[in-house]
């Protein structure tokens, strides 16, 4: 199990390049549409076979297996049907539970055929990941495509399921089952939400059980059947998944794959696919490491290539091509996934996975630019808006984050490149200063606080900044921090003439206001307790707002902040405090340390 957790999502990066010899195309099948949203239904499971959660899936016994060597990794809802596990569905609720989800078809008359989930611990977890960790997910997606239709679609999708519960089950063996209740004080809570299992269960380890199955499964529909050598059997398969390739090699079998699939012109249904890897991401980025984070974010940007093939048109313009728009599933993922990126490269202080410069992918992901790339203001007259012409909210944070991931790039300066790429790189750093301001005079007014009032925890002099708009909070917090980062990392100007000893200081001493003012309101921003979802968000601003600030009282407040995501969450954030406390020369939170520090 330690092995599979440990390079379970790295197979994709490998996986996602490798087309088998002689591989058929995919079949054609539909693409999901913004209508599935509206009238989502499933398909019954009547093979009557179960899958044991952590054990590896069935063998494959098509009669002619190569013939669903792609349709595998694109079409999982196609080809993984069976049951996570016999022990999670109760033979004895199956009659009652059928009848009543029968006579909710007849009355409705519609066709809906499926199976609801009937397990107390099954139907617990996904309402956890539903009310939970799936809104988390969801902060910049005001469909909420994750706490709301993952649920739906893990009933007829093991994989999902799978996902869905690991993901829920591992933050809960965080925060030792704590659990808070949604939708307010209630007289009496429901048996899911009051499950007496609760308090007993080894949260961690049924964590592992159920990202096992995940793991299982997603390998499984990133596998073919055909070897090159004949040879299928697991070590084989493990010796192309994981061993050395090269990159020739890799790119030329792109190639052939991109071809492959513009020539069918292939839509594949592989939001399913996509959807179960973004919910693995965030269920290692909830304690992983650095590398292991890496490793899987990786993975999930190979598979969104290969999604993206099947997207785009080939090079050659003699084979007809229209690009399909994505489905409001795949932006969702795509958008979790970009803010991922964003902060990993932010923690590994490196480039984005995602092509900022490639402005027509964030264009098809609902970003609205106008003829220069600039994003298109949101509080235009309400001609515009007639017109279509504006961003919701959370498309609006979504620009942010492609602004700041932009930024992120900029500031991994080529050490090998020449020293005479000063006035190319104060040009950069002056066209996306501007870009960034074009979007911050374009924000509508419910970006603007909605109260803010004066506190003084540990004697300080801050204030509780709340709005209430939760995605507003988590985009104007993103804002402080990247101006926090482009004023640390502005080029120096080329002066006309040397300034003087005063003209330097009193310039420096303008930066560190700006500064210092910008990391407070992202602690004022905390400081109102926003939700969850929000809190999380605001790791690395305030990780940023504790470099920034010298004052030993805020330093505290930064120290709680942090290490209260955790305690409250289950969300790691320990080592952004261990990374403070070295930066400050404290032994612990409370400033004791090397004299003369804090």
């Amino acid at each position: 199990m330690a092995e599979v957790q440990s390079r379970g999502l790295e197979a994709l990066s490998t996986a996602a390049l490798y087309t088998p010899p002689n591989a058929p195309l995919i079949p054609e099948t539909a693409p999901y549409t913004d209508d599935d949203f509206e009238n989502i239904h499933t398909t019954p499971l009547d093979d009557g076979k179960a899958l044991a959660v952590g054990s590896p899936p069935p063998a494959n016994t098509d009669p002619a297996p190569s013939s669903r060597n792609l349709d595998l990794i694109l079409n999982p809802a196609s080809t993984l049907s069976p049951r996570i596990s016999p022990a999670l569905h109760h033979a004895e609720n199956d009659g009652h539970m059928a009848d009543t989800f029968q006579g909710f078809s007849k009355a409705r008359g519609s066709h809906l055929k499926a199976s609801t989930e009937t397990d107390l611990k099954t139907a617990f977890l996904l309402r956890h990941f539903s009310e939970v960790t799936g809104q988390w997910m969801d902060l910049f997606d005001q469909t909420a495509f994750f706490g709301s239709y993952i649920p739906v679609k893990s009933i007829s999708n093991p994989l999902l399921k799978n996902a869905a519960c690991a993901y829920a089950a591992k933050q809960l063996a965080r925060v030792n089952g704590a659990k808070t209740f949604a939708g307010g004080l209630s007289f009496q809570q429901s048996r899911m939400q009051l499950w007496e299992g609760v308090t007993k269960q080894n949260w961690a380890l049924l964590a592992a059980e159920y990202y096992d199955g995940a793991i299982s499964l997603l390998k499984e529909s990133l596998q073919w059947d055909h070897s090159p050598s004949g040879d299928n059997s697991s070590e084989e398969i493990d010796k192309r998944l994981y061993g050395p390739r090269t990159v020739e090699g890799m790119v030329e079998e792109r190639k052939l794959r991109r071809r492959q699939f513009g020539s069918a012109q292939s839509t594949a249904r592989s939001d399913d696919l996509l959807a179960a890897t973004a919910i693995l991401c965030e269920y290692e980025s909830l304690d992983a490491s650095k590398a292991a984070w890496a490793h899987h974010l990786s993975g999930t940007k190979s598979l969104l290539d290969v999604v993206e093939v099947g997207m785009m048109p080939l090079d050659s313009p003699e084979v007809p091509f229209q690009k399909k728009t994505p489905s409001q599933a795949r932006k969702a993922t795509f958008w979790n996934f970009a803010r991922q990126d964003l902060f990993a490269a932010f923690v590994h202080e490196c480039r984005t996975r995602l092509d900022t410069e490639d402005v027509s992918l964030w264009r098809d992901n609902g970003l609205l630019l106008d003829e220069n790339d600039l994003v298109v203001p949101s509080n235009a007259p309400e001609s515009e808006f007639s017109r279509g012409n504006f961003m919701r909210e959370d498309m609006i944070g979504n620009a942010l984050i492609w602004l700041v991931s932009k930024l992120m790039n900029l500031l991994c300066v080529d050490e090998t490149a020449p020293v005479n790429n000063q006035h190319s790189l104060s040009a950069k750093w002056a066209r996306l200063n501007y870009e960034m301001e074009v979007w911050f005079n374009g924000l509508p007014e419910t970006f603007m606080p909605s109260a803010i009032i004066p506190v003084h925890p540990h004697g300080t002099n801050l204030t509780e900044v709340w709005s209430s708009i939760p995605v507003c909070t988590a985009t104007v917090m993103t804002w402080h921090m990247a101006q926090v980062l482009m004023l640390v990392n502005k080029p120096p100007d080329v002066p006309t003439r040397r300034p003087t000893v005063a003209e330097r200081m009193k310039s420096y001493r303008n930066i560190g206001q700006e500064i210092a003012f910008h990391s407070r309101q992202i602690l004022g921003l905390c400081l109102a307790r926003p939700e969850a979802s929000v809190r999380i968000h605001g790791l690395q601003p305030v990780f940023v707002a504790g470099q920034c600030l010298t004052e030993m009282t805020e330093r505290k407040v930064v120290v709680d902040l942090l290490r209260g995501i955790e305690t409250d969450l289950g969300w790691a954030t320990e080592y952004r405090v261990q990374q403070l406390l070295q930066e400050w020369g404290w032994k612990n939170g409370n400033g004791e340390g090397v004299p003369g520090q804090g």
